[in-house]
């Protein structure tokens, strides 16, 4: 989750807020599209 933390950050900066709309996932220690078929998911 450290890396969305800083992400976050990084977007702020630019006085920008994202929104993630995918959510951790602790067995695999990260909220990344880890594949197209959930990325369709997301973003259709």
């Amino acid at each position: 989750m450290a890396i969305e933390k800083q992400l976050a950050a990084a977007i702020a900066s630019f006085r920008y807020q994202p929104i993630f709309d995918h959510s951790h996932k602790e067995a695999q220690k990260h909220g990344f599209i880890v594949s197209q078929k959930k990325g369709f998911k997301i973003f259709v």
